[in-house]
């Protein structure tokens, strides 16, 4: 469990960065806010905790989402806002923010699940 979820964290912050180095900044719009950070009741919600968001490049118009746990270095957005992204030259719909929390969160949990199986594993000798 250890290894994939440090490999996963790996992977998500060289991805990310590997968008940021080479991307373009766009403004994007966002088009709906899902989840638990709803400010209205009358906003429709597909169960996901998501911004959707709609922004365009080279006179092309794109959708995408934004996890909101990508996004806590925002405040909680609501349907008209904006948020700077990046985005792809070469693939418009591959975007990526400035920074994401969720690699390192997993590379975090990888390293605290060896400690956890390290210890058990100590323990266990101890005993015997």
């Amino acid at each position: 469990m250890g290894f994939l979820l440090i490999g996963f964290g790996i992977f998500r912050i060289i991805t990310n960065d590997s968008i940021v180095s080479k991307g373009v900044t766009v403004n994007a719009t966002i088009a709906d806010s899902d989840g638990r950070h709803r400010h209205y009741l009358s906003e429709e919600s597909d169960e996901k905790n998501d911004y959707d968001i709609v922004y365009e490049y080279n006179g092309k118009t794109y959708t995408s989402l934004i996890l909101k746990s990508d996004t806590t270095i925002f405040k909680p957005k609501v349907v008209g806002n904006s948020v700077y992204i990046y985005i792809d030259p070469e693939n418009p719909e591959r975007i990526a923010l400035t920074s994401t929390p969720f690699g390192f969160i997993c590379v975090f949990a990888g390293v605290v699940a060896f400690g956890a199986a390290y210890m058990m594993g100590y323990k266990k000798r101890g005993k015997v």
